[in-house]
């Protein structure tokens, strides 16, 4: 009788790693998209202007470009947002309307 427990009671702990490991993977958003630690980040990056008018959201510091074509040798602009966490977290997902994001940076600027 005391085998048999110990069977199920091993078995629900292997059940319930593996829980525990797809939870965590699902939490990280897949490979490469590790939890940061809470703290204070810069997030910048550069957009290639596409359109006359291009909105950068997804961050806090929301914000519109506006040029004229023609006046920009490369239409490319940089913007940069400061961003903090209380808790553990995910890269944002920065959204260009009018342009493409051509990079993204995140630097942290204190943890905790």
């Amino acid at each position: 009788m005391q085998r048999r427990l110990l069977l199920k009671l091993t078995g629900c702990g292997v059940v319930v790693g593996a829980l525990g490991a797809r939870l965590a993977a699902a939490a990280e958003g897949g490979a490469g998209a590790a939890l940061r630690p809470a703290g204070t980040y810069e997030i910048s990056g550069l957009v290639r202007l596409q359109e006359q008018s291009v909105e950068i959201s997804g961050i806090s510091n929301a914000q519109r470009i506006s040029w004229s074509a023609g006046a920009l040798r490369s239409p490319v602009a940089s913007f940069s947002s400061f961003e903090r966490f209380d808790q553990p977290w995910q890269m944002p997902e920065v959204r260009v309307r009018g342009g493409k994001l051509e990079a993204l940076t995140v630097r942290a600027l204190d943890s905790g």
